[in-house]
């Protein structure tokens, strides 16, 4: 007996069965593969906390979308850490500055009626406490942060940067946010801010075109996975944050945030695989940058800048370096400007970059559906 034994009843396998089994597969796969190359794929970059998420999130809203019930409870906590991360960086430069030359009511607060929040505060560091004790962190916080002396404080300070943007929208309402009965509304879900760590994949279908957005993490230690996204980009929505040009990065405070982005937007520009891709700059928060622009004069920051504390002059000056740089020669580069919380900006934002988009498509003689 050899060492394979036979069974002269087993059937052997039918030829023409695999042979159409083989056939099916691969036509499923030509399918996928026909399907895929429809896909009009659009790369969504920034650098950290230029807001492009909170764009994203915009986009979805304006295509009908609606955030699911897992996702607003993922909101939920991402504001309670975002408000505890805030809220923990006051009290510690109320404490640093405890023995400075701090305002008199201010230290009588610190050592009467504001002692117990901090400490309350203060013992949770970075970790949200369990259920039962959220009310009562929130009232600590809400009682710390309203306090007038600490309001006067902190905007005479001028603490710009050291929390997010969002940060005090929440913390004037730190006991509702803390509350068992909060649900973040649309405005909140926009509002909350957890960095982009990985990359994510949205969907969109317009007048028959299946459009493709990559969102990815703007931080530096994020970007080298840049590059593997890079293949059958057509269109690159590069989003730059006006109001940074006085702030410096998180990751590293000796480098301005406008001058990353930009050194950001000229690297990725310049390489060649790009140059038939379609790039569209939104200026963000715009909101922002018109009210601090009124006080905080850019050529602090920016010396070769000498149009004062006027918008005009200051939002050109900006968008002149993304726009004018020599990088961008040759290449298809519109632009908008933005505030990513407006709904309606961010509306006509991208209707103009799906109208182009579109029109690119046909131009080619794509087909839309």
């Amino acid at each position: 007996m050899g060492c394979f034994g036979g069974d002269d009843n087993v059937k052997p396998v039918s030829t023409n069965s695999g042979r159409q089994a083989t056939e099916k597969i691969n036509k499923k796969l030509a399918a996928q593969r026909s399907a895929e190359a429809r896909i009009f794929k659009i790369l969504l970059l920034g650098t950290g906390a230029s807001g492009k998420s909170t764009i994203l999130k915009q986009m979805k809203l304006v295509s009908g979308y609606s955030f699911s019930p897992g996702e607003i409870d993922e909101s939920k906590q991402d504001i309670r850490e975002l408000i505890l991360a805030s809220i923990l960086v006051v009290a510690k430069e109320l404490l640093f500055n405890q023995l400075g030359a701090m305002d008199i009511g201010l230290q009588n607060a610190l050592a009467n009626d504001l002692d117990e929040p901090i400490r309350i505060i203060l013992s949770y560091k970075t970790e949200l406490p369990p259920v039962g004790k959220m009310t009562a962190l929130g009232e600590a916080i809400s009682t710390l942060w309203t306090n007038t002396s600490v309001q006067k404080f902190w905007l005479e300070r001028n603490h710009d940067g050291m929390i997010p943007d969002s940060s005090s929208h929440f913390l004037d309402k730190a006991d509702v946010c803390f509350g068992q009965a909060y649900e973040p509304d649309v405005a909140d879900v926009l509002r909350a801010r957890k960095a982009t760590v990985g990359v994510t994949l949205t969907d969109f279908n317009e007048k028959g075109a299946h459009l493709r957005v990559v969102d990815v993490g703007g931080q530096r230690a994020l970007r080298g996975r840049w590059a593997g996204l890079f293949a059958d980009v057509k269109v690159i929505m590069f989003v730059i944050s006006l109001a940074d040009y006085n702030l410096v990065l998180e990751e590293d405070k000796s480098t301005n945030r406008l001058h990353e982005a930009l050194n950001v937007y000229k690297s990725i520009i310049r390489k060649d695989i790009f140059k038939n891709t379609i790039f569209f700059l939104l200026f963000n928060k715009d909101d922002i940058f018109r009210e601090k622009i009124q006080t905080i004069d850019m050529n602090h920051f920016h010396s070769d800048y000498t149009g004062g504390c006027e918008y005009e002059p200051a939002v050109g000056y900006i968008k002149d370096l993304f726009l004018k740089c020599p990088e961008a020669t040759n290449r298809r580069v519109l632009q908008h400007t933005t505030t990513a919380l407006d709904q309606d900006i961010v509306a006509k934002a991208w209707k103009a970059i799906t109208q182009k988009v579109l029109g690119d498509i046909l131009q080619k003689g794509g087909m839309l559906s």
